[in-house]
């Protein structure tokens, strides 16, 4: 028989090695990694798009399923935006984000129609002022 000291010894070791073990579950369950946030990025992806010359803000259009990627490119306190069009022939839709951080892209599904133009724009903004902004970049549909 142990007594009383060595069954409380062994029980505040268990405990503190379950603790240690949830702990560190946590840790690892609720902790992004920046290898998941760089698998949503244009550039990774091999998508055609575009950035916003400061690099801020960049675009990109997947055909398959016609998705346009809105993502946040640089830290530096602003949030992305698109602004595209459809042929040209429609208005002008503009997205903006201000809940995006810097590595983290917006899934804007759309339902277009097979073998058309899409051109869009890429665009950083701060508040509600554009600071920079690309050209227009257009892809196949």
């Amino acid at each position: 028989m142990l007594g009383i000291h060595g069954n409380w010894t062994r029980f505040r070791t268990i405990f503190v090695v379950l603790a240690a073990v949830i702990a560190a579950l946590t840790v690892t369950l609720v902790t992004p990694t920046n290898a998941s946030a760089a698998t949503t990025t244009c550039d990774s992806l091999g998508l055609p798009g575009i950035k916003s010359p400061d690099g801020g803000a960049q675009v990109c259009f997947q055909a398959y399923g016609e998705h346009i990627l809105l993502c946040d490119s640089k830290a530096d306190g602003h949030h992305p935006a698109v602004i595209y069009d459809l042929d040209f022939t429609t208005s002008d839709t503009r997205v903006d984000d201000a809940t995006l951080s810097y590595g983290i892209c917006r899934d804007i599904d759309e339902d277009l129609p097979e073998n058309h133009q899409i051109y869009f724009k890429a665009l950083n903004v701060e508040g509600s002022t554009t600071v920079s902004y690309s050209g227009w970049f257009h892809t196949t549909t």
